[in-house]
């Protein structure tokens, strides 16, 4: 395999030198150069007989490593969660560090290869309190050699986009649709809590609310209504011995999700429920 140029003798034609050229994008472990000696002649005439010499052994590697892809096994990434990146080469490559993927958003660690540098993996750790849906890890394929010393090409492979939520929906205000006023046992007051964004509910979260002076004076209301908004409602109906000059929740504990309730924003961030 191969090109054979420049043919000369230094010497009157006793020793011959030339100059090989292995071909391009070409990998072969098992190649010789041949002469069969019938093919000169010497001096005097007498053509040489049909025998054939051969070189020892050579390989040819003129193939550059390419990327073959970027994977994440998490594309929507929330708080506390982290990506395995997959990095996959044509072959096993080295000089690959973290700092030749560049990351739109994120921090890459512990990059490690397994299988004698074809494949590498790495852990994506997205930054807090952050929203950003478009993001990709890439890579130049020339940032690295295979083991022959092959530099890779200057082509660039991106991963399939992946999206970071790292803000946790938080409470901006809790107040009443219903008019001020006198109200009397059983009527209603409709109990609105507003968050920072869009939240979703699993089972019934729930206010305690302040509904007389004494330490336990306190009604429980559960929020039925407004999944999936940034308001939720719930329905307070009055009941013998409650008493409030001006309805208020209890403290800044006093709204909860306990049990197999839930509050968490379309990402899956748990609410912060600090009133």
């Amino acid at each position: 395999t191969g090109t054979i140029t420049n043919l000369i003798s230094s010497d009157g034609g006793t020793t011959w030198t030339a100059t090989f050229t292995p071909p391009a994008d070409s990998t072969d472990a098992n190649n010789t150069v041949s002469l069969n000696v019938n093919t000169v002649s010497d001096i005097a005439g007498n053509t040489g007989p049909s025998t054939t010499g051969s070189s020892g052994n050579y390989t040819i590697d003129t193939t550059a490593p390419t990327v073959t892809s970027i994977t994440l096994d998490d594309s929507a990434l929330k708080i506390g969660e982290t990506a395995t990146v997959t990095i996959t080469f044509s072959e096993a490559v080295t000089g690959f560090d973290a700092g030749d993927l560049v990351v739109d958003t994120g921090t890459i660690t512990n990059l490690i290869s397994s299988d004698g540098g074809t494949t590498w993996t790495a852990i994506l750790t997205p930054p807090a309190s952050i929203e950003d849906s478009n993001n990709t890890v890439q890579l130049n394929a020339n940032t690295v050699t295979d083991i022959a010393g092959n530099v890779g090409g200057n082509s660039t492979t991106a991963s399939s986009n992946y999206a970071i939520d790292t803000v946790a929906p938080t409470v901006t205000g809790v107040s009443s649709t219903s008019t001020n006023g006198n109200y009397r046992v059983g009527q209603k007051i409709t109990i609105t809590v507003t968050f920072s964004e869009a939240v979703y509910t699993g089972g019934f979260p729930s206010i305690l609310l302040k509904t007389g002076p004494g330490a336990s004076d306190s009604r429980t209301v559960e929020f039925s209504s407004g999944s999936g908004t940034n308001t939720l409602s719930g329905v307070y109906t009055i009941q013998p011995g409650d008493l409030s000059a001006d309805l208020d929740y209890v403290d800044s504990g006093s709204l909860v999700a306990s049990g197999s309730a839930s509050l968490t924003d379309a990402a899956g961030n748990a609410a912060i429920l600090t009133l």
